[in-house]
């Protein structure tokens, strides 16, 4: 279960790379490898933010890479009180993680080369399969492949809460892997239930707005002259 939500979380990002080299012109694009570090683990999502590259490496937790010279990334630090880390995203000085059955982990990351583990939020009431993360003033909203949308104040940091868990009434094939937050809305990609949108003004009780059935109209052929259905001129 745990290698499938690690790879339907990979979708989205293997579908929009796709869609970037079909659009663009082959004599343009050139994607040249400078550096790789590979010191075990499954790196499952990664943000950077100034000279550092945060992480979120599965089962080993949170790594942290200096890459003031990219040419050579160099590790600094390693968390490993959050286990099956799938998502990451850093406002400010904190690091929000997304850990699977875990919830949620938040990170002082004040000092990149010494990151302090704050809070976990967890929900009793079902077990989460979180694999993504987005932060939007003083809440977190997680994806949680196991049903829908994890919303978390985190107003204080030390002290997160789980403030609304919506539910897709899928299961795992129709429930949220990756999530993005713009102004009062909330966009969920839903595995083979597509886009779910959410109006969030009110982040303990979003409201659903759309949810597209499909992104393309079917095209109807035109008959071909000579056989049955065609009309003759």
């Amino acid at each position: 279960m745990r290698v499938l939500l690690h790879n339907l979380a990979l979708v989205p990002h293997l579908l929009a790379l796709t869609a970037l080299a079909a659009a663009a012109p082959s004599n343009h694009l050139t994607l040249v490898s400078v550096a790789a570090t590979n010191d075990g683990g499954y790196a499952s999502a990664v943000t950077v933010v100034g000279n550092y590259a945060y992480l979120a490496n599965a089962a080993e937790g949170l790594r942290i890479y200096d890459i003031s010279n990219p040419a050579h990334p160099i590790r600094v630090a390693k968390a490993t009180n959050s286990r099956l880390a799938l998502g990451v995203t850093v406002r400010s000085n904190l690091l929000y993680l997304a850990c699977d059955h875990e919830g949620l982990h938040i990170y002082d990351i004040s000092n990149p080369t010494s990151p302090a583990h704050l809070a976990q939020a967890t929900n009793d009431d079902v077990i989460p399969h979180l694999t993504a993360v987005a932060v939007s003033v003083n809440y977190t909203f997680l994806a949680n492949a196991n049903s829908g949308l994890w919303i978390c104040d985190i107003s204080s940091p030390a002290s997160p809460v789980v403030v609304c868990q919506t539910t897709t009434n899928g299961g795992l094939f129709h429930s949220p892997t990756d999530v993005a937050v713009l102004g009062h809305y909330a966009y969920a990609a839903c595995v083979g239930d597509g886009l779910r949108i959410y109006d969030i003004f009110n982040p303990a009780s979003p409201t659903p707005l759309g949810h597209p059935s499909s992104s393309l109209p079917r095209r109807r052929h035109a008959p071909v002259p000579g056989q049955a259905g065609a009309r003759a001129r």
